[in-house]
């Protein structure tokens, strides 16, 4: 019966020891992963100080700024038709790796109308108010005494895309003056109706 007890004792003795053995080492995995791991950096070589380093920094987020493959995203209100287009560019020279306090600096001295919504180093958004024609609309005008069909480009200018061999002087004075002026209109079917009541 001694020789039992004893095997018994001895058993649960081991196993306690056991159990015990792999709680600490569980226990103690686990702080190892919480508490940040310090990392033993020479700071200064010539004096030979030594410091620690706190590996709570290696997650830090780059800074936001402006690189090469950010995305500028106008969206453009245009005051003489009402409308508001999105326009995609690439950042100038002048703009790259500026964060966002520089790029607003920048926007209030070169550009104080403008109004930034959005900042970060994937993209920016910023919105304008254009005084000018979308580039979604056309202009019926006169170039040479001629009848012209002109198509605003990106800057509002208008570009000559068609003469028509009609000239002006033979029109109706009204007529004459409305293409002085410039008729503006949206699309290529109101050009041809407009048209057709000139040419006929």
């Amino acid at each position: 019966m001694k020789r039992v007890s004893k095997v018994t004792f001895v058993t649960f003795a081991l196993l306690l020891l056991l159990i015990s053995f792999i709680y600490g080492y569980n226990v103690g995995d686990k702080k190892a992963i919480e508490k940040p791991q310090k990392e033993l950096t020479i700071k200064d070589a010539e004096n030979n100080v030594i410091g620690y380093k706190n590996d709570n920094n290696v997650g830090v987020e780059k800074e936001n700024v402006i690189g090469p493959n950010t995305v500028i995203e106008y969206i453009n209100y245009y005051k003489k038709c009402n409308d508001t287009l999105t326009q995609i560019a690439e950042p100038e020279e002048t703009i790259i790796n500026f964060n966002e306090e520089d790029y607003r600096k920048y926007l209030e001295t070169n550009h104080p109308n403008w109004q930034l919504l959005s900042f970060s180093s994937e993209r920016i958004i910023v919105k304008r108010e254009l005084d000018r024609y979308c580039p979604n609309h056309y202009i019926i005008g006169v170039k040479d005494n001629k009848i012209a069909i002109f198509k605003f480009n990106d800057m509002g200018e208008k570009v000559l895309i068609e003469m028509i061999n009609k000239s002006v002087s033979t029109l109706k004075e009204i007529d004459q003056e409305k293409l002085k002026k410039g008729i503006v209109v949206d699309s290529k079917e109101e050009i041809g109706d407009i048209l057709e009541n000139f040419i006929s």
